[in-house]
């Protein structure tokens, strides 16, 4: 059952359709960026989760800027080499047919995984799923919230560099 569900929204994607909530897409992915993977013709955006963008610096606490990003992406090249991903879908797409969802490869939860390693952030707006990894990471001290590391939340970088903050 969950092959032909995946096998139809695939199709369904080709055929520019959008799926819907708890729709299950699989396959290889590919990274589009530090939160966003392709599988097939589909667009996912990690769902409850935002990591900081490409031109994103933190800064550790001896003032030493580093590029934060550069972190995640490397974690997220893991991930997606890990195998085939399966993400259940979270809501509507968006304005531009990106789907949001919740993604595993090779039985880790990929959205978890990136917050709970500090690599990226609970998205509490769009849902507190992942919160209490959030909360682990910071009292660990692990990623961005390693002691002394200062960054802006990924949305508000996102909203000062481009016009609407789109992912």
């Amino acid at each position: 059952m969950r092959v032909a569900t995946a096998v139809l929204i695939l199709a369904a994607g080709v055929c520019g359709a959008v799926a819907q909530e708890g729709a299950v897409i699989e396959g290889a992915a590919t990274m589009v960026d530090a939160d966003i993977v392709t599988i097939g013709e589909a667009r996912i955006i990690l769902f409850g989760v935002d990591a900081p963008e490409k031109r994103q610096k933190c800064t550790d606490a001896d003032g030493q800027q580093w590029n934060c990003y550069e972190t995640v992406r490397r974690e997220m090249e893991l991930l997606v080499e890990a195998g085939p991903w399966t993400c259940m879908q979270h809501g509507e797409a968006d304005r531009f047919k990106s789907v949001y969802a919740v993604c595993e490869v090779d039985g880790t939860n990929v959205n978890s995984q990136l917050v709970r390693q500090g690599l990226a952030v609970a998205y509490i707006e769009q849902s507190d799923l992942f919160e209490a990894d959030q909360d682990a990471a910071k009292g660990e001290k692990v990623g961005l919230w390693q002691e002394g590391v200062t960054f802006d939340d990924p949305w508000v970088f996102r909203g000062a560099q481009s016009l609407g903050g789109f992912r």
